[in-house]
């Protein structure tokens, strides 16, 4: 895992949504953790992809495809812009991490599949900004896996 050079990057998964991400000067490789987690579960949603699936473990991998099969599920998808911001490592004990982003989805709208159009009224999510954590822990193969993901608002101020 390579250290994300300092600054902001634009992703684009699939036609209609991107992901800016501030990463900070002198960023930790672990913040991708969080980073590719975002990136890949929001991929699912709008292209289907189910590499979100990689590299998750124990509850992080059923809430994942839980969350992800619900947008199916309800004939729903993603458009606009989400933005990754204040993105640190929360503590380190032994081989395990907690990586936290802000996520700003307010400029993303949730749409249905069906229509094309945005779904009325939008989700709580798309208001306000939010903490994202994950949990991970490195293996006897070098590989981290994430474990557990955790939300909350602390320190996502707009």
């Amino acid at each position: 895992m390579t250290a994300p050079s300092p600054g902001a990057e634009t992703v684009t998964l699939g036609e209609k949504v991107r992901v800016r991400i501030e990463w900070p000067t002198g960023a930790d490789p672990r913040l991708r953790l969080v980073a590719d987690y975002y990136l890949n579960s929001r991929r699912a949603v709008v292209t289907g992809d189910d590499r979100y699936l990689d590299n998750l473990e124990f509850e992080a991998a059923s809430q994942a495809h839980e969350w992800v099969s619900e947008f199916a599920d309800q004939e729903r998808s993603l458009r606009g812009v989400a933005r990754l911001y204040n993105l640190r490592v929360q503590a380190v004990v032994g081989r395990a991490v907690q990586v936290n982003t802000c996520v700003d989805e307010s400029r993303l709208r949730l749409i249905s599949t069906r229509t094309g159009k945005a779904v009325s009224p939008q989700p709580e999510w798309t208001r306000e900004p939010y903490m994202q954590a994950v949990a991970a822990r490195r293996g006897d193969d070098g590989v981290w896996r994430i474990r557990m993901f955790v939300h909350g608002t602390e320190g996502c101020g707009r």
